[in-house]
């Protein structure tokens, strides 16, 4: 039976009811994997879509067929793009860093910010640039470009 409040047409919060429309979407990424903006809209590597610029919504069933196959070929072209554009810049800085640092006496020094999440408070960290921080990074961006070639592979060989 639907609620005297639901026919009076109020509102989620005024139901004691409140979603957390910026958690749902993180859960539908987690869901449909890393999107790519497309055609005004973020596109899944499984052809789901959703609004580029609200969290509310709406999201969009992928497409049947050819369509799908095609959308899916569109998302992996252009997600192929992106990685590699970015492993390209973060080898590039990697190597330009230890360039540098052949070039100075002492090791360079980075900064971090840290969030402590309990006290809410941020602190400066100062500390020796270390390469292998980027090491984490590097092999994911690795793992996602070969994630990239297999899935285009796969889909050129369906078609």
């Amino acid at each position: 039976m639907i609620s005297q409040r639901a026919i009076d047409g109020e509102k989620e919060s005024e139901l004691g009811i409140e979603l957390d429309w910026p958690a749902y979407y993180e859960e539908f990424k987690r869901a449909h994997g890393d999107p790519i903006q497309w055609k005004g809209r973020l596109l899944f590597r499984d052809g789901w879509s959703y609004s580029l610029s609200d969290y509310k919504g709406p999201e969009y069933k992928p497409p049947t067929g050819q369509r799908l196959e095609d959308l899916k070929l569109i998302y992996w072209r252009i997600y192929a793009v992106l990685v590699t554009r970015e492993l390209t810049q973060l080898e590039a800085t990697i190597e330009g860093l230890r360039y540098f640092q052949t070039q100075r006496d002492v090791p360079l020094q980075r900064r971090e910010i840290r969030w402590d999440h309990e006290s809410q408070v941020a602190s400066l960290l100062v500390r020796d640039l270390d390469l292998d921080d980027f090491a984490g990074r590097l092999g994911e961006l690795k793992a996602m470009r070969d994630e990239c070639v297999t899935n285009l592979a796969e889909l050129k060989k369906a078609k």
